[in-house]
């Protein structure tokens, strides 16, 4: 049987963690990477800027966008 006296340290568990910037890095670094090698996840923000621009035709002079962070910007 094997010997489970030795003390185990984590660094991402404490009682001050903040779980909101924790997910925010896990996402930005480790989602991210994965999210932008997916060429459905491509085709799809492809599909769907063009859906928009359609709808609602694109003056530069004129028009405001607005980024929610959907996806990784790539």
């Amino acid at each position: 049987m094997a010997d489970h006296t030795h003390a185990h340290t984590h660094p991402h568990e404490s009682h001050t963690h903040n779980y909101y910037e924790a997910n925010k890095a896990h996402f930005d670094v480790t989602e991210a990477k994965k999210y932008d090698k997916r060429p459905q996840a491509m085709e799809l923000a492809r599909r769907q800027s063009e859906a928009m621009i359609k709808a609602y035709p694109f003056d530069e002079s004129k028009t405001i966008v607005m980024d929610f962070a959907c996806g990784t910007g790539a």
